[in-house]
């Protein structure tokens, strides 16, 4: 019943990416460990206190006692005693409300490893981008214990016991967010841009389903309405991209070119707006640098909405020379292209 409740699809969870799993070895433990003669490794990695393992993806609902699974992917966990040897590789962490397990391949077979106790230990932060467990209580399993035994010749005091206390397990993953295809980008035009672009002779047009409106009050060089197609972020940073769909036409005499598939890039050290020019083999050409402005998050359990406000585009030095190159237009890195405001629904 535990292993169908883990693979089926579950109600309201949501997906993670990024973090850790941490087996916490008790004083006691250790001290069974290095009576019996047996070493730990973690990815090849020799570990005497702690058993780290990288969360790669997962699924669990955003709640108290969750329900969901995290995954290690590449991950391993070898016992070994003299010569011989017992290793896990694909560490899993699944969450079944209470309960909680921590399991492994060996020989293509699955093996439950540890057995804990997560009620009232896992939940979600009051903004709901990460999901956490604390100090979750953590046994071998039975048929561990057996595995162990047996591969490594253990017998007498120097063998593992069945329910054998081991420390405690912690766990912390960011949620990820999937950019829904609902929502616009906005950016209202520079003077700046445009009318250097006009003094150049070069014309920029819409590409559909991309949208132009204006001049108004608040933006006289008009505005570029662009759909959001998509993209991944990671809900507590925030990192990650926004696409669109759409974009510009630039054009002087009989010379076209076209920029399309306009992507927010937000990294660490670095915010950039890249997109596509097909009509020179170009794609992910860094086209400007996001400035200033907010990017905020309204998230419940089963979504909510990511949005910027106020973010200046900058002209990006790859960008100007390209348009140089293209059009014989010089305009300045840094210049300011425009302002764009942009909301996004998530899941």
């Amino acid at each position: 019943m535990f292993a169908l409740l883990l693979s089926a699809p579950l109600a309201s969870a949501a997906s993670f990416a990024e973090g850790t799993t941490t087996v916490k070895l008790s004083p006691a433990f250790k001290r069974f460990l290095k009576k019996s003669n047996v070493k730990l490794a973690v990815n090849n990695i020799a570990a005497k206190n702690t058993l780290t393992f990288k969360i790669s993806d997962g699924t669990a609902t955003l709640q108290s006692n969750s329900v969901g699974f995290f995954a290690h992917s590449g991950s391993s966990l070898r016992f070994s005693a003299g010569t011989k040897r017992l290793t896990l590789t694909s560490i899993r962490h699944t969450l079944s409300g209470t309960r909680g397990a921590l399991t492994g391949g060996v020989n293509s077979k699955g093996l439950a490893l540890l057995a804990e106790a997560a009620a009232g230990k896992t939940g979600a932060n009051a903004e709901f981008s990460q999901l956490t467990g604390t100090n979750l209580p953590a046994k071998l399993t039975p048929p561990a214990v057996r595995a162990l035994n047996n591969a490594l010749k253990l017998k007498g005091n120097k063998a593992f016991k069945k329910n054998q206390p081991v420390g405690t397990v912690s766990f912390r993953s960011d949620r990820r967010l999937e950019v829904l295809g609902t929502g616009n980008a906005t950016t209202r035009f520079s003077p700046e841009y445009i009318d250097q672009l006009q003094a150049c002779g070069v014309t920029q047009t819409v590409i559909a389903p991309g949208e132009a409106t204006g001049p108004t009050d608040d933006a006289p060089r008009g505005r570029l309405r662009l759909p959001i197609a998509g993209g991944n972020l990671n809900a507590r940073t925030l990192l990650g991209t926004v696409g669109s769909n759409g974009g510009v036409q630039l054009s002087k005499g009989e010379k076209k070119q076209s920029v399309v598939n306009f992507t927010f890039d937000f990294k660490a050290n670095e915010r950039k707006l890249t997109a596509d020019v097909p009509d020179i083999n170009l794609t992910g050409l860094a086209i400007a640098t996001l400035d200033g402005g907010t990017i905020t998050k309204n998230l419940d359990p089963e979504g909510g909405t990511v949005s910027l406000s106020g973010v200046v585009i900058r002209f990006d030095p790859l960008a100007a020379n390209t348009l140089s190159a293209q059009f014989g237009c010089n305009i300045p890195p840094g210049t300011p292209l425009g302002t764009v405001d942009a909301q996004a629904a998530v899941k």
